[in-house]
């Protein structure tokens, strides 16, 4: 496997947009798939309430899919208080057994609590196929006219600004949370907002979760190793291979252009 290539410039750290509204009070509760213990151990120690779901999991060896029931990942979910903690795991323990309506009533009141927008929580708990590829698939496939806003651009890996499967990728009220999140950073690291803002805008070109060009415009093209060096992307068969074929790419892919973004993020 060759040396990952570095990191983008301004963005060598994500922005933790769910750890940020959480410690605003914009957001009650997270759920951290692939969850680092070193995180929670930290968050804990923090006066944060932090608990692991059951099961394990891990990436399919041929896709960006999760693959539940085998691996070593985990689930944590970090709360501002106990009772939304226990309300948390409950509902995980419901949907993971049950089926049908009951199943889809804790999966849409988890989604709720986790704050996520009405409509994108019905849209999900609703789909037919929940699986990542089929969900970016549906997103890929709704068209994108007019073009849908920056901040709704989730296919940057841990720099995404929302942090759920959006129903549109033109959803405002989506786009209200992602204003709002860049707005947080833009008050405290107004640097790492530009840089971060920059990369959204970008035109970009998506095979699934792992394999994309960004068509920034500074750096030129840009692939996920270059915005994050997560074991479990640089690890990844198919990623590799995608790495590997290019300047040549697959066929297939969908390229996406973004709205602006207003001043002064623009």
């Amino acid at each position: 496997m060759s040396p990952p290539l570095s990191l983008l410039p301004g963005l060598e750290r994500a922005w933790d947009v769910e750890l940020a509204g959480l410690r605003h009070g914009w957001r009650r509760l997270v759920k951290r798939e692939f969850a680092d213990p070193g995180e929670a151990a930290a968050l804990r120690a923090e006066g944060l309430y932090v608990a692991s779901a059951p099961g394990a999991y891990g990436h399919a060896d041929q896709s960006a899919e999760v693959k539940r029931g085998a691996g070593s990942a985990h689930t944590c979910f970090y709360a501002r208080d106990a009772p939304t903690l226990a309300e948390a795991l409950e509902l995980e323990a419901r949907a993971s057994r049950a089926a049908g309506a009951e199943r889809r009533e804790a999966e849409r009141a988890l989604g709720l609590l986790l704050g996520y927008p009405t409509c994108c929580v019905a849209a999900h708990t609703l789909a037919t196929d929940q699986g990542e590829d089929a969900c970016f698939g549906r997103l890929l496939g709704s068209g994108q006219t007019p073009p849908p806003p920056a901040v709704n651009n989730l296919f940057v890996l841990s720099h995404q600004l929302i942090s759920h499967f959006p129903c549109r990728l033109d959803c405002p009220t989506s786009q209200a949370l992602g204003e709002r999140a860049l707005e947080t950073l833009h008050a405290s690291d107004p640097t790492h907002a530009a840089a971060l803002a920059e990369l959204l805008a970008a035109p970009i070109v998506v095979w699934d979760r792992f394999r994309f060009v960004i068509e920034h415009p500074e750096h030129g093209p840009v692939i996920a190793e270059q915005l994050t060096h997560a074991p479990r992307l640089l690890a990844h068969p198919p990623y590799q291979a995608f790495r590997a074929s290019l300047p040549q790419r697959p066929p297939g892919g969908t390229r996406l252009a973004f709205a602006p973004l207003a001043h002064p993020f623009g």
